[in-house]
């Protein structure tokens, strides 16, 4: 049920067209796509979440995993969002492979990402998607990982992983 919720549908025009996210931060220097995304709102403290995933130049297939990356951005208002410093993993875009970035250890597959409000709160985010090469420690390229999280930034394989032809992007 829905409660509260006005569905308002505009004209989309490019003047009132917003960048919400572009790869402007020193450690994603030479990223040239941040693709799929996952955008919610926490309901614990209100604010609205985004993850996506970051390519550079030719490394649009499995063949380069190690210049991928799942960056974290968050917004009070769900337009202007802000790249946090988390300080969690090292850019493989930055020459110095700085850890003063907001880039977290979700495998780059992992293309979905939402709220359980029934888990436990250690496992209260949640994210499943296709594991690419390199990714996921064990788990076969193609197969299809879930992971949990109680914050959205620290993430941990949950159960294992199956082996699957789907495609998870679409």
């Amino acid at each position: 049920a829905q409660h509260g919720l006005t569905r308002r549908v505009h004209a989309a025009s490019l003047e009132d067209a917003t960048i919400v996210l572009q790869p402007d931060a020193p450690w994603e220097a030479g990223v040239v796509a941040l693709s799929w995304s996952s955008v919610l709102r926490d309901p614990v403290d209100g604010k609205f979440k985004l993850w996506y995933a970051m390519n550079t130049v030719g490394c649009i297939d499995s063949k380069c995993e190690e210049q991928r990356s799942v960056g974290y951005a968050e917004s009070a208002d769900g337009v202007i969002f802000v790249k946090p410093v988390l300080g969690l993993m090292p850019s493989p875009f930055a020459a110095n492979r700085t850890t003063r970035t907001n880039l977290i250890g979700l495998d780059r597959g992992l293309d979905s990402v939402w709220i359980d409000e029934s888990a436990p709160a250690t496992k209260r985010f949640r994210a499943q998607g296709k594991v690419h090469a390199g990714g996921i420690k064990g788990a076969p390229a193609g197969s299809i990982a879930h992971q949990t999280s109680a914050d959205g930034l620290h993430w941990r394989l949950a159960g294992g992983w199956e082996i699957s032809p789907c495609d998870t992007q679409s």
